[in-house]
């Protein structure tokens, strides 16, 4: 599910065969129990494309595991992707620098906004779903 519209733009260069479409979408994971859902987790889908190289890349981030080879198979399909290198990232977890106090600040006030909200038997807001 999307928790935000798609952005993308149009990227143009001086050199004519330099130019294409970019876009970007921060994703959430759901997960049906009857009619409770439950949010696993999310990430984010990026693709840069350059229709005159024939050139795609695409990012697939999700803080969960997920299906890489199926998600690979789509991409191929839906851009006729006839040869293509994948690459596996394991991006490990968040270890602040010490000196990033704002950082740990903001991060420490979502986490007590959230906790107060799951207290309250609130759900996350559905701002674009």
């Amino acid at each position: 599910m999307k928790i935000m519209p798609p952005y993308v733009f149009r990227y143009r260069s001086k050199v004519l065969d330099d130019w294409g479409l970019s876009g970007f979408v921060l994703v959430e994971e759901e997960m049906k129990d009857g009619k409770r859902i439950k949010r696993n987790g999310g990430g984010h889908i990026s693709i840069h494309t350059f229709p005159e190289r024939g050139y795609v890349s695409l990012d697939i981030y999700f803080h969960k595991e997920f299906n890489h080879n199926e998600a690979v198979g789509y991409a191929a399909s839906l851009f006729g992707i006839a040869r293509f290198e994948k690459n596996l990232i394991d991006r490990g977890d968040l270890k602040l620098h010490a000196g990033a106090k704002n950082i740990e600040k903001i991060l420490r006030e979502i986490r007590e906004e959230m906790s107060r909200d799951q207290k309250k038997g609130e759900e996350p807001p559905d701002e674009y779903a």
